[in-house]
Formats: C-alpha cells, structure tokens, sequence
C-alpha cells in the first residue's frame, strides 16, 4: 500500500496550545500504517521547543531557519521587549532572508509531500503556488482578531484562497467563518482539537514533586499575557473568594509571559501573594490538572482552549469566560462548567464558590461532564482529519 506523505507545517514550535495540539495529531498520524509524517518548523527555537521530546520518532522533523543569527532577535522578542532599532533591524534585513529560506525549503519538501496542512496559518505566502491539497487551521475566534476591520478581513479572505480546505475548531467559530466569508463556505471543515485520553490519563498519574499538590487547591493553566488571557480578572475574582465568600484554598498559576511581573504586582496590590503561587512552566501540568479541586480559565477570548479540554477529560470541576470562542461548546452551554462573562470579577468569584460549596451544581456538572467529554478525544479528531486528507 502506497503511504499518504503527510507535511505539517508550523511557523515556530513552543509551549502554547497549539504546538501540544498539533503533536497530538503527529501522533495519532504517526501510527497509522498508511502515513508518512513530516513536521517542518519555521524557525529552531532550540530549547524552548519544550514539546520535541513528545513528537514520535517515526515523524521527520525539519527546521528550516537554523542559523542563530537569523533566530537570535526573534527568541528575545518572546518574553521581554527588544530596542526598536534591532527590530527594525530584524525585520528590513534578517527577515527577507529567513523568507527566501523558508520559502525554497517548503517549495522542496512540498515536491515529496501529497498533501500540506499549515497548522497556524502562517505559511499560507509559501504555499499559495504549490500544486498540491493544501489543509489550513485556524486556531482562534475569527471576529476577536479581525476587530470588524475591513482591510483584515480582506487580508484573511486572501489567506483562505490559499488553501483547498481551511478547518475551523469549534461549531462558533465556523458560523463566524460563513457569516465574514459567506464565498468560501465550501472550503470550510469543522474539527474539534482532540486529546489521547489514555496518554492523558496516564501523565495525570505523575508526580508533581511540590508539597503543595498535597493540599486542595484552584488552578489555572495559561501563558500570561493580559492582551488575551486575563488573569488580572481570575486575580480580582480569587481576592473577592477569600474576603467575601471565605474560601481559603490557595491559587495555582502554571504558565509565563510577558505579564508575570505585572500579575506579580497585581496580587501584591489585593494583598493575596501569599495564597499565589506562580509555578512558570511545566512539561507535565497533568498531574496538577487532576489533584486541582477546581480549573479556572478567565480569557477574554480563545479558538478551543485546550487546558480546558483536558480538564473535562480528566474529569475536573471547571469554571470559565464565556469568551468568544470555546468554553460554551467545550463545557456544553454550562452543563460540563459554569460559564460567567468576561471580564467580570464579581460574577467570576461567585462561580467558584458556586463550584466549590454548592454539592447539587457539583452533581450536575459531574453527570454533564461523562456525557460530553467524547467529543473531544483524539481518535475522534484525528480519524476526522484523516478522513479529510484522503479525499482530498
């Protein structure tokens, strides 16, 4: 039997939701018998692709900008600001370069592929004169980032085209999809993110080798970033939990970014760091994820969040934004979570205690959570995209 050649393409490969995503599915095509998988990385991060230990071993895996030069500016830009002349450096002059690159190494690996799937987008410039199936992924809420921008949206209709099928990740961001592009309905494909739930199952089982897992506690996951993830709003709502409503357990933060001091300062300000405990990152959050006595998730928008995902499989109680796009479909309307507005510490605060101390709603939510979790298993995800490369 013929192998499907299968190209995967990612602009760079880090710690984020979509990088753990995508090796999911690398792994799930990895083993089946009919694929061939290459993973192409824009650019080689080095130690910071903290996921490369994860990717199976039978998945080629090319960088195609390896020169330290050329990658030097753009890893300081990830988490503390560069002068502006080294951007404007960057971007006159290392940029072009790193383009012409990446452009010949794709157009070359595309000539041993059968079909391409860009899994952030972000190739689309590279791939658009290629003769082959080309599979986009969109990965956030189509409306947060176009801001009802017109030259935006033209830019994103443009970057469509590129592709033969362009998949969206939840059921509101496809009625996004047809309502700012009612042309190109027929490219679209909806495919939840999936996660392996026994692999799952079995990193939970770890050890967190911190005493404070020992003890009941709340969590959050998220790269700490105010523009998108608002953890200022989760710091409000865990403040307004101790003083008004008398909750005690401490507050558990897993994750970096650019706005860890300006979180650090915030709590400083409620007068809650010693009830705060910014871990930073950590390969394996699974463990934390399933001895947390309750996951919180406070974005002002996301495409399908996957710590959230794997809180439902792992079978949590959740509280989240009803942010645009996600939650509502991951925890079905509020019946696998409760759902408050984004933005609001108040409603926020009253959720988790909600979640904490009210055992009926901890009964529904647990009965909602078995009902819903198997729509977001990896076998049901990656037969679906499978299914979708072979028709093309």
């Amino acid at each position: 039997m013929k192998k499907k050649r299968i190209l995967f393409l990612l602009s760079r490969f880090l710690d984020g939701g979509i990088d753990s995503v995508l090796v999911e599915y690398l792994t799930y095509m990895a083993s089946q018998p009919q694929c061939e998988v290459t993973l192409a990385i824009g650019m080689n991060y080095d130690k910071l692709e903290v996921y490369s230990h994860r990717i199976p071993s039978n998945v080629r895996i090319v960088h195609l900008v390896n020169s330290s030069l050329l990658t030097k500016w753009r890893k300081k830009k990830l988490y503390s600001p560069i002068p502006f002349y080294i951007k404007a450096f960057d971007e006159a002059l290392l940029n072009p370069i790193r383009r012409y690159i990446i452009s010949r190494k794709i157009a070359k690996l595309a000539e041993q592929s059968d079909v391409i799937v860009d899994f952030d987008c972000c190739s689309h410039s590279f791939v658009k004169r290629i003769n082959k199936p080309k599979i986009g992924y969109f990965h956030f809420s189509i409306k947060q980032v176009l801001q009802e921008n017109e030259r935006k949206r033209q830019r994103m209709q443009q970057t469509i085209e590129c592709y033969n099928k362009f998949v969206i990740i939840s059921y509101a961001m496809l009625e996004e999809a047809k309502d700012l592009f009612p042309s190109l309905q027929n490219k679209f494909e909806m495919i939840y993110n999936g996660i392996n739930f026994h692999e799952l199952s079995q990193k939970a089982m770890g050890e967190t080798e911190n005493s404070l897992s020992d003890i009941p506690y709340i969590l959050t996951i998220s790269r700490l970033e105010e523009s998108q993830k608002d953890v200022s709003t989760l710091l409000q709502a865990y403040a307004l939990l101790r003083s008004k409503y008398n909750q005690k357990l401490p507050l558990v933060i897993i994750g970096k970014g650019k706005s860890e001091q300006q979180l650090r300062e915030l709590t400083a300000k409620l007068d809650i760091s010693n009830h705060v405990h910014f871990l930073g990152f950590c390969s394996n959050p699974y463990p934390w994820i399933s001895k947390s006595r309750l996951y919180v998730q406070s974005s002002k928008f996301e495409g399908l969040p996957t710590t959230l995902i794997e809180s439902l499989l792992l079978d949590k109680d959740i509280v989240a934004t009803d942010c645009p796009t996600g939650p509502k479909e991951i925890l079905n309307l509020g019946k696998a979570g409760l759902l408050t507005p984004v933005g609001d510490a108040e409603q926020l605060a009253a959720a988790m205690h909600k979640a904490l101390s009210d055992e009926e709603v901890i009964k529904q939510l647990a009965e909602g959570r078995q009902q819903h979790r198997e729509n977001f298993t990896m076998e049901k995800s990656g037969r679906a995209l499978l299914e979708l490369i072979e028709r093309m």
